[in-house]
């Protein structure tokens, strides 16, 4: 009884469609020209069908495409990233032996300026110099007259 049920609201629901439908001035019912055949109209239904089918495989195509150029970024950039952590982890694994070589050169400069400072300075016995003699001094020669 169910099935018998929904037979008849499909028929109605169908009548109900084409009533709506109602009469086009070129004399037909609804967007159908009258002058076409079930079969000529079923060829139509069916291309529709396939340029339909078209847009959907290229819509399809097309989400695939930028779908792979996003993968293709998304992937590009990961490795990018990663290869300069890298480089960075590197670079932060040498900053240790660098400090170090750093403070041992500080420290020992730091050392060499202390001890220096506490070694003693040499004692300089200053002396009075000698006195010189002086040579006896000869009378200088009498100057001759201007000529």
């Amino acid at each position: 009884m169910a099935g018998g049920l929904r037979v008849v609201q499909a028929e109605n629901a169908f009548q109900d469609l084409n009533a709506s439908m109602g009469d086009t001035p070129s004399g037909g019912k609804g967007s159908e020209p009258p002058d076409m055949t079930m079969n000529e109209r079923l060829r139509a239904l069916e291309a529709e069908v396939k340029g339909l089918t078209r847009v959907q495989d290229f819509t399809l195509l097309s989400v695939l495409g930028v779908g792979g150029i996003l993968a293709a970024f998304i992937v590009g950039f990961g490795i990018y990233g990663l290869t300069r952590m890298d480089q960075l982890a590197e670079k932060t694994s040498a900053i240790p032996g660098q400090i170090s070589a750093e403070l041992r050169d500080t420290v020992r400069t730091l050392s060499e300026a202390i001890t220096a400072t506490k070694q003693q300075a040499p004692q300089v016995i200053l002396l009075p110099a000698p006195p010189q003699q002086q040579a006896p001094q000869s009378p200088l020669p009498p100057l001759a007259p201007p000529k």
